[in-house]
């Protein structure tokens, strides 16, 4: 504004001064002088008067400026600390986000790893007898796990409380605790009755009985195993007042299993399947004749080598009628071999022999009567184990197909069928073979007793002239 009026004043100024020459162009100069000096003194008092007045503003107007660079300075070094805060703010909110990751992290693997501990709590840890009591304290955290709808601190509270019923467990597991529960007893009826864990072992009494506890595979709750020659009472003492004999399965459960899985022969034969029966039909019938086979050749009479020298004997003194008599008094198929001998005992040595030899060759079929179905048996029972092996496996494929592979308790009726077919056919087979063997020796020890005495017979007639 000031600068403005000195601009303005020096204008005026030169305006005059170009007025006044102008003025003196058209009267007199000296009046247009003094007027002029007139103005020009009025114009320089105000001159002066203005550059007092600039004089006077001038101080206050530098320190307002100085006011307003220190105002600068002051307002730049505020602008900087607002820029470094916003700075570390936005680092620490980077800070902050990194932070809520990691937690969130942190939280989801907590969270899973509580799950997976409640799973493996409920799985592997717990007896089956100790499920009923902590089945609602899991069952709660089970269901709370994934539901969004449920507060994260509630569904944490749940999963700890398990955890804390599995401390609470632990300390009693030290030395054993009891407890009142259900139980599956024979019959397949649920009654209740007192429980004894003692570390893996599990005991279960009730109305005077008492048994290891197993667990039913089909509902996977607790079932009471009784055991032949156990001491029930003492079991029973150590369920209800919690101590006593302690009646163990060594070998944890694995004994239980065993004895689970013993079966009695029926049993065992009817996993077999329908090719057991004609394995078995089989099996009855060699069985059957060769016990008829061995009474049979063990009856047949062989001729002594005193029956045969006795007959000699009367041939060579010549009485033909003694001989005959005596051949017909030897039994069994040497016996009728002789005495056929002795009916043709005129004729020529060679028919005689002949005679011998038919004989033995009508006694042959008879002694070997049966004796190919036996041996068809020992043949034929392996064929049928391998038809029912090849039908098992038909079966474990078609259950695979369905179950998969997975689950080993589904395919195990197959596989036993398979395997139990081959067993009888190899069990039937064997012995049959052997069977065959024995009485095939046993006639052929007959037709050679017979053959002996037929040599015999012949080298031993009296020579005829």
């Amino acid at each position: 504004m000031i600068l403005k009026k000195i601009l303005f004043t020096k204008t005026f100024i030169t305006l005059v001064l170009l007025l006044s020459v102008v003025h003196a162009g058209a009267q007199n100069y000296d009046a247009a002088a003094r007027t002029t000096e007139g103005d020009l003194e009025r114009v320089l008092a105000e001159l002066a008067q203005l550059r007092n007045d600039i004089a006077e503003k001038k101080i206050p107007l530098a320190q307002e400026i100085n006011q307003l660079e220190d105002l600068k300075i002051e307002l730049t070094h505020q602008r900087d600390e607002v820029v470094e805060q916003a700075t570390g703010v936005n680092r620490i909110k980077a800070e902050l986000e990194q932070r809520d990751s990691d937690l969130a992290r942190q939280n989801d693997y907590l969270h899973t790893a509580l799950g997976n501990y409640i799973e493996e709590f409920l799985g592997n840890a717990l007896h089956v007898g100790e499920i009923q009591l902590y089945s609602d304290v899991v069952e709660r955290a089970r269901n709370a796990k994934d539901n969004a709808e449920i507060p994260l601190r509630e569904r944490y509270e749940m999963q700890v409380a398990v955890l804390q019923a599995s401390l609470g467990r632990l300390e009693k597991m030290v030395a054993g605790y009891t407890f009142e529960g259900e139980c599956e007893v024979e019959g397949g009826d649920l009654v209740q009755g007192n429980f004894a864990i003692v570390g893996p072992i599990g005991m279960f009494s009730q109305g005077g009985t008492a048994g290891l506890v197993d667990v039913n595979p089909l509902v996977l709750r607790p079932l009471q195993v009784r055991v032949e020659g156990a001491p029930e009472e003492a079991m029973s003492a150590v369920t209800t007042t919690g101590s006593g004999i302690l009646f163990l399965d060594s070998k944890l459960d694995e004994a239980l299993d065993i004895l689970n899985l013993m079966e009695t022969l029926f049993e065992h034969i009817d996993k077999g399947g329908v090719v057991m029966y004609p394995i078995l039909t089989l099996a009855l019938v060699a069985f059957l004749i060769s016990l008829f086979k061995v009474i049979e050749l063990l009856s047949v009479k062989k001729a002594s080598p005193g029956d045969l020298e006795t007959i000699l004997k009367y041939l060579r003194s010549g009485h033909k009628e003694d001989a005959l008599r005596f051949a017909r008094g030897v039994k069994g198929p040497s016996g009728r071999m002789l005495t056929a001998a002795m009916e043709s005992i005129d004729a020529e040595e060679d028919l005689i022999e002949e005679i011998l030899y038919e004989q033995m060759l009508g006694t042959q079929p008879k002694l070997e009567r049966f004796l190919p179905f036996i041996a068809v048996t020992a043949a034929t029972a392996p064929l049928l184990g391998l038809l029912g092996t090849v039908t098992g496996m038909i079966n474990t494929f078609k259950l695979i197909t369905i179950f998969g592979t997975g689950d080993a308790r589904q395919l195990s009726s197959g596989i036993s069928e398979a395997l139990i077919t081959t067993e009888f056919g190899l069990i039937i087979a064997i012995p049959t073979l052997i069977i065959h063997a024995l009485l095939s020796r046993m006639s052929k020890s007959v037709l050679g007793s017979m053959e002996r005495t037929a040599v015999g017979f012949i080298n031993g007639l009296p020579q005829r002239t």
